[in-house]
C-alpha cells in the first residue's frame, strides 16, 4: 500500500502537468466544433466535385455528366491557388484530372491511373466510388466506339443508382470526433507520459533506492505495484477524455458505432503510452533528458503524423517517414474509422492491420524494457 500511496503522491505534485494537456485538448476541439469542423449535414447531400476535362472525348464528357448528376460539380480555375484553398476550407471534396488520352485508354481496356485530390472525408469516398464505377462499367465494353461506351455505360448505371450514394453519417459530428481523438494521441502522448514517467523515476532515486534495499521489500513487488498504478491512472485518464469527448463532441456521435471505435482505438494507444512511458524510465534516469524525449515524440509524432496538419497536406516522402511511429497509424485508423458506414470484413481490415502494428509495437517495448531492466539488475 505504501508503494501506491507514494505513486499517487508523485502524481500529485505533477498533476498540472495532465491538467495542461487536457486543457489545450478541449480548447482545439472546442474551437474545432465552435467553427463547423467541415459539412455541416448528413452524406445523403451530394459531394461537392471538381472536374477538369483535358481529353474532350465522347468518354470524358460522359464521365463529366455523370458526376454532374451524382455529384455538385463546382468549377474552378486550375490557376492559381483557388483550387488548394477549397479544397484546405472543405468547400470541395473530390477533384479529378481526365488528362489527353483518357477515352482511348477506355476504349483499348488499358489499365492507367488518375490524378486525383480529395479531403479524404465521405464526401471523397462517395466521389471515388462513383468514379470507379463508371470507369469500371465504361471498361466492360471496350472493343466499342466512345459513343457506343458511353450509351451503354449510361444505361447500366441507371440500373444501379441511388442505392449506395446515401448514407446516415453525421459528416460534421464525426469530423469534430475525428479531430478531437486524432489530438488525444498528443494529449496522451505528452501527459500520461510525463506523469507516469516522474512517477516511476521517483522510485529510483538514490536515497528512494537505499531506503528500499535497506527494507524487505523486493524490487519485484515494486515493480509490480509501479505496472499496476500506471495502468490505474491511465485507466482513469481515458475514461476522464472520454468523458470530455461526449462532452465536447456530443453523445449522440461518441455513442454511436464509429465513436465507439475512435474510443476503443484510444484505449489501444492509451496502454502504448503507459508501456512507452515504462520503456523511458528504464532506459533514461534524468528527468532533463526524458523531458527531452518525451517532447521531440509527441510533438514530433503529432506534427508529422496528421494530428496538427492532416497528413494529406503533406509531401510522400514525410508521409514514409511518419509510418515509423506507431501514432500514424493510430491517427490513420481515426480517419477511416469517420468514414466507415459498413462493418464488414473488407472495411474494417485496414483499421484491423492499424490496430495490430500498435499493439506488435507495444509488445516490442515490453521486451525491451524487461532486457533493460535486467542488464540494470545485473550491474547494480
Amino acid at each position: 500500500m505504501t508503494n501506491f500511496k507514494t505513486f499517487l503522491r508523485i502524481v500529485q505534485k505533477n498533476i498540472w502537468v495532465i491538467i495542461m494537456y487536457t486543457m489545450i485538448l478541449v480548447v482545439v476541439s472546442s474551437a474545432n466544433s465552435l467553427s463547423g469542423g467541415g459539412q455541416t449535414s448528413f452524406v445523403a447531400a451530394k459531394p461537392n466535385t471538381v472536374v477538369y476535362d483535358h481529353d474532350g472525348s465522347e468518354i470524358s464528357k460522359g464521365l463529366k455528366k455523370y458526376f454532374e448528376e451524382k455529384t455538385d460539380v463546382v468549377e474552378i480555375s486550375e490557376e492559381g491557388d483557388n483550387l488548394s484553398d477549397a479544397l484546405y476550407f472543405n468547400q470541395i471534396n473530390y477533384v479529378i484530372y481526365l488528362e489527353d488520352g483518357f477515352g482511348e485508354k477506355i476504349k483499348n481496356g488499358e489499365d492507367f491511373e488518375l490524378n486525383v485530390k480529395s479531403e479524404g472525408d465521405y464526401g471523397a469516398y462517395l466521389s471515388e466510388t462513383i468514379l470507379s464505377r463508371y470507369i469500371k462499367v465504361a471498361k466492360s465494353f471496350a472493343g466499342l466506339s466512345e459513343k457506343e461506351i458511353v450509351e451503354k455505360t449510361e444505361e447500366v448505371l441507371k440500373n444501379e443508382t441511388e442505392v449506395e450514394l446515401n448514407s446516415t453519417l453525421d459528416v460534421s459530428g464525426l469530423t469534430n470526433a475525428t479531430t478531437y481523438y486524432n489530438f488525444l494521441n498528443y494529449s496522451i502522448l505528452a501527459g500520461l507520459v510525463f506523469a507516469i514517467s516522474y512517477a516511476t523515476i521517483g522510485f529510483r532515486r538514490t536515497m528512494v533506492r537505499k531506503r528500499i534495499n535497506a527494507s524487505a521489500t523486493s524490487y519485484k513487488k515494486i515493480n509490480r505495484d509501479i505496472l499496476l498504478c500506471s495502468f490505474a491512472l491511465s485507466l482513469v485518464l481515458w475514461v476522464i477524455y472520454n468523458v470530455l469527448g461526449i462532452v465536447v463532441v456530443g453523445a449522440d456521435v461518441v455513442f454511436t458505432t464509429n465513436g465507439a471505435m475512435m474510443a476503443a482505438n484510444s484505449f489501444v494507444l492509451t496502454i502504448f503510452a503507459v508501456v512507452f512511458a515504462l520503456f523511458l524510465t528504464n532506459l533514461l534516469e534524468k528527468t532533463d533528458a526524458l523531458n527531452a524525449v518525451v517532447n521531440i515524440v509527441s510533438i514530433g509524432s503529432s506534427f508529422l503524423c496528421g494530428v496538427f496538419i492532416p497528413a494529406r497536406w503533406m509531401p510522400e516522402f514525410v508521409v514514409n517517414l511518419a509510418k515509423i511511429f506507431p501514432s500514424y497509424y493510430y491517427v490513420d485508423s481515426n480517419n477511416i474509422i469517420a468514414t466507415l458506414d459498413k462493418f464488414d470484413g473488407e472495411h474494417l481490415q485496414p483499421i484491423i492491420v492499424n490496430t495490430f502494428v500498435l499493439i506488435g509495437s507495444t509488445v516490442v517495448l515490453i521486451v525491451l524494457t524487461n532486457i533493460i531492466s535486467r542488464k540494470k539488475r545485473r550491474n547494480s
